[in-house]
């Protein structure tokens, strides 16, 4: 939670700065969502998590100085694949984000770094009776940070592959408080307007 906030001055002041060489377009992510940390062991003992799929959706608006503000719309999903998960469905992780990508020069194929907040709730099965029940966290503030790599393929066409983490601390209506902590591998393209 902390370093979600001090990961918005950051995202503000690089906000603040623009290039001329992108355009405003909309960016669809998809990829590989891995727990990482305590968070692939679980909120139940037994409940261990795998990879599962992400995908995203941003508005791209292009800033000065090689930078873009990134706001969306991402959902990652994990399996739940423990011996305690028998029925048990995918945890879900949903949310929005506000982010700002910096480029490392001025150009359309470029390096880029990524730092933003997320506004995320969390869905999973917990055992009730003899069956699951599932039930979501409340909304809850996050942060994510990434790297990846742009290149143009076509003059309103870009492709950005890039890795990202994330950590968000989720509160249960039943107590359970659980750090999600994730690292995705995924492929954007840019479709600029």
């Amino acid at each position: 939670m902390r370093l979600a906030w001090l990961a918005l001055p950051v995202l503000l002041a690089s906000a603040v700065q623009a290039s001329a060489q992108q355009r405003f377009g909309v960016e669809l992510r998809g990829g590989v969502s891995v727990p990482v940390g305590e968070f692939g062991e679980g909120v139940l003992p037994g409940a261990e998590l795998s990879p599962g799929a992400s995908f995203a959706v941003h508005l791209h608006i292009p800033r000065r100085s090689r930078g873009a503000i990134l706001i969306g719309f991402a959902q990652q999903r994990f399996r739940c694949t423990g011996p305690a998960c028998a029925d048990a469905g995918d945890v879900v992780t949903t949310g929005w984000s506000l982010a700002t990508r910096v480029a490392f020069r001025s150009a359309v194929t470029a390096p880029w770094i990524r730092l933003g907040v997320l506004f995320s709730r969390s869905e999973w099965d917990f055992p009730q009776g003899g069956g699951y029940e599932r039930e979501a966290s409340s909304l809850a503030l996050g942060a994510e940070g990434g790297l990846g790599y742009t290149f143009q393929i076509a003059e309103r066409v870009t492709m950005s592959p890039g890795v990202r983490y994330g950590l968000v601390n989720s509160h249960f209506p039943r107590g359970e408080r659980v750090l999600t902590q994730y690292v995705i591998g995924d492929l954007g393209v840019v479709l600029g307007f």
